[in-house]
């Protein structure tokens, strides 16, 4: 399994932002990128910047999407796991958070995702792409 791009809207994002693997315009590396269905990806990638500048909210949001995931069987809403919203302005407080991973298995991309609120499983999709896009599965919680 490669991890092609993780998506996150959580914490300090209040928009959504994307950790893309797929390499673009490295050419004087080629040979360390890894061939996964005629895309090139990154073997490694780094988050840096200044301080306060989301940095570790992309580690939080990694782990608290995977945990969720892991342990969802178990889980009853997602306020079980260290949910943090958006919270830097009043409007943003109450809007859901957002996870989804796109990635390669066995030849096979897919993209898996959730939507979240403290109280909460907004939606949650499946989708792979053979030939084109088909949703494996997709619910929406009212």
């Amino acid at each position: 399994t490669m991890l092609l791009e993780f998506i996150l809207k959580y914490r300090s994002f209040r928009d959504e932002t994307i950790l893309s693997l797929e390499a673009e315009g490295l050419s004087a590396h080629r040979d360390i990128l890894i061939n996964e269905s005629n895309k090139k990806l990154l073997p490694v990638a780094a988050i840096y910047g200044k301080n306060g500048g989301g940095k570790s909210n992309v580690i939080r949001a990694l782990w608290f999407s995977t945990q969720f995931i892991k342990n969802a069987k178990d889980s009853k809403a997602p306020s079980t796991y260290s949910y943090n919203p958006f919270s830097l302005n009043d409007y943003s407080t109450n809007a859901p958070s957002k996870f989804e991973y796109t990635f390669f298995h066995e030849g096979t991309k897919y993209t898996y995702g959730f939507v979240a609120t403290k109280t909460e499983i907004v939606s949650e999709y499946l989708y792979h792409y053979p030939k084109n896009k088909r949703p494996l599965f997709s619910n929406a919680h009212s």
